[in-house]
This record gives C-alpha cells, structure tokens and sequence, in this order.
C-alpha cells in the first residue's frame, strides 16, 4: 500500500520543503508517507519540531518551495546587524548632537540681543 501511495504521490520527496498553501508561512519538510498519511515536521527557530500527518487526499494541498525554514542568528551575526554597532550610526548621532548644540546657542544669542 505504501509503496502505492509513493507512485501516486512521487512529486513527495522527503527532505524537501512545501507549504501547505500559499498564505502559509510554515514551511515543512517532508518526512515521508505511511499506509494513510503523509508526514512533515515543522521546526520553529527555538529548535521545538512539530509533527504532523495529513490524509493522503489532502497532500494535493502542498506545494514544493525553495525557500527555507526561518533560523535563529547566531549572536556574532546579530551583533554585526545591530544599528547601534554602526560607525555611520555613531557619525550621525555626532552630527545631530553638534546640529542640537548650534541651535541652543543660536536661541541663546537670539533671547539675549
């Protein structure tokens, strides 16, 4: 029976990742078929995987993607990402301390004549 369900649904390669519809923003990977069902495991950045099974009727529902599955940066990445690491970040925040800085004292001359 299996090896019906692996001629009928050949496109099914396990490894690979669908999507169970195009709203969807699971993406899955394929874990393989059973008599009555397909398996996909889901597996969230935090590392929880979800199994789950679906009807042979409804694997038409899938759609292979070439996208992968959402991962969590590693913290060297992070820290290279981070606004506040930026030299231009810096350069900005000095011109805009410098621009607040002229300001004040053009209103103090302003007040004071």
């Amino acid at each position: 029976m299996v090896m019906i369900a692996q001629q009928k649904y050949s496109w099914l390669v396990p490894g690979k990742h669908y999507i169970q519809s195009k709203d969807s923003k699971k993406i899955y990977k394929f874990a393989g078929l059973t008599e009555a069902k397909g398996l996909f495991q889901f597996e969230d950045i935090w590392g929880k995987i979800e199994e789950l099974e679906i009807d042979h009727s409804d694997l038409k529902n899938f759609r292979v993607t070439d996208k992968l599955p959402a991962q969590k940066l590693p913290l060297e990445k992070l820290e290279k990402l981070d606004v506040g690491n930026s030299s231009y970040w810096l350069l900005e925040k000095e011109k805009a301390q410098v621009q607040a800085a002229v300001l004040d004292n053009f209103l103090e001359f302003l007040y004071l004549t």
